[in-house]
């Protein structure tokens, strides 16, 4: 079922919001909210007078405003999120503010949708009814308890800090970052230092400190891979002798037969048979042996293969680096290096 539109407000001068019966803590959004009458100057334009570009404006503002309707019906979040800015851009209202901290909330971005409220509260000031502050004040106390309020200490002045990709101010950085809780991924990135980035586990409603040391590239020992050596002594060895396993038991085979013949041949010396088959078992004795030494050669080599592990220095840093990272934008790939 799609959602009403009870929200939209008159607008009149300006695109003009109020919500003062909404019931936050019950997950309501922009579409439960129940208009409020909007007077005429309630916000005013800065420096625009009537028949200015403000009417074009404003009715621009308004069609934006009702895309976002549009799309938070159709549970296109990201879409309405777009569309609410977009109106505000175009005709500031603090009662925008609230549409916007629902459908961060929806978005499950609940840092972005406690900023929001915050604002709505601030910039509404007496605007806003006693009810209404009540109720947006129990959502932000809701939201607290699902946000991690950040403090960064960075070793080089200067640095580019970003969390999940998005850049929030360079250091020094004294105030607070407020982020989701879950996983956030932090990185910095300054000139001539490597890249550096974590992953960290963010704990909702209480306070965490990141750490940040850049170093520079030099001090960053880059580990080659090494290929897996192959044993080419072993593999030759093992090569030579089943070339000579295999002669040497040809001939042995041969030289039996030539017994076998030797003693079928009347009249044979005894010293003829003596000699053919010392010739038999001396070929034999060279094949047991080069069989023997193949396996062991063999086997050697497939040892050194298995056991192999590349060589790790520690403490020595290369004379020359290069270092390849995602630049903390996205999207692109940087390349750096100290020679």
């Amino acid at each position: 079922m799609r959602l009403s539109r009870t929200l939209c407000a008159t607008l009149s001068g300006l695109l003009l919001l109020s919500a003062p019966h909404l019931a936050f803590a019950q997950g309501k959004g922009p579409a439960d909210a129940k208009p409020a009458d909007a007077k005429s100057g309630d916000a005013k334009p800065t420096d625009v007078k009537p028949g200015d570009d403000a009417k074009d404006s404003k009715k621009e503002a308004r069609e934006h405003y009702q895309k976002a309707l549009d799309f938070f019906d159709d549970e296109v979040y990201d879409a309405a999120l777009t569309e609410f800015k977009k109106a505000y851009e175009l005709s500031p209202s603090f009662r925008l503010l609230y549409n916007l901290g629902v459908t961060s909330e929806r978005l499950k971005d609940y840092a972005k949708g406690l900023e929001f409220y915050d604002r709505f509260i601030k910039e509404g000031g007496a605007d806003v009814s006693p009810e209404q502050a009540r109720q947006v004040k129990d959502q932000i106390g809701l939201l607290r308890g699902r946000v991690s309020k950040v403090t960064f200490d960075v070793n080089v002045a200067g640095a580019e800090i970003y969390v999940d990709d998005v850049l929030v101010g360079k250091a020094p950085f004294d105030g607070v970052v407020v982020v989701n809780a879950g996983r956030r991924k932090f990185s910095a990135v300054y000139p001539e230092k490597a890249p550096w980035s974590r992953v960290i586990e963010m704990v909702g409603g209480e306070p965490s400190a990141v750490k940040i040391e850049l170093r520079n590239a030099r001090e960053i020992q880059v580990v080659k891979e090494e290929a897996r050596p192959i044993p080419f002594v072993g593999l030759a060895t093992t090569g030579v002798f089943v070339v000579g396993a295999t002669v040497t038991g040809i001939l042995a085979v041969g030289a039996s037969k030539d017994y076998d013949d030797l003693k079928k041949t009347s009249p044979v010396s005894r010293q003829a048979l003596d000699d053919q088959r010392s010739t038999v078992r001396t070929y034999s004795v060279i094949a047991d042996v080069c069989i023997v030494g193949a396996i062991a050669a063999g086997g050697y080599s497939a040892y050194k293969l298995i056991s192999w592990k590349p060589n790790e220095k520690k403490g020595e840093a290369p004379k020359t680096n290069a270092f390849i990272a995602p630049t903390p934008t996205g999207g692109m790939v940087g390349v750096g290096g100290v020679f």
